[in-house]
């Protein structure tokens, strides 16, 4: 898939940001829920679209180590960080 595919499907998808692509082991027995199944405001899907986008950049960053892992440890531990505070509001 192109830059400009997924582009193009981040911007007319409002799901796109829940889709990994990654097959879980545990599909055969409980296969995933389609997050488009789930009948939320489309402007709340949004909204949690865009703190799961943060939420995983930060545990990629604290996953990976190296120069970044301590400030992404702080703050996906710390309730008070911007990253949860968002995501508590996400959820208000």
């Amino acid at each position: 898939m192109t830059r400009e595919e997924i582009d193009e499907l981040a911007r007319t998808d409002p799901y796109f940001t829940f889709r990994d692509g990654i097959p879980n082991p545990s599909d055969e027995v409980c296969p995933d829920v389609l997050p488009e199944k789930v009948p939320l405001p489309l402007e709340l899907v949004r909204t949690i679209g865009t703190w799961h986008s943060m939420a995983d950049a930060f545990e990629k960053l604290w996953l990976q180590s190296g120069a970044y892992e301590e400030m992404a440890a702080r703050e996906l531990c710390d309730p008070e960080s911007a990253l949860n505070r968002a995501g508590m509001e996400a959820g208000a």
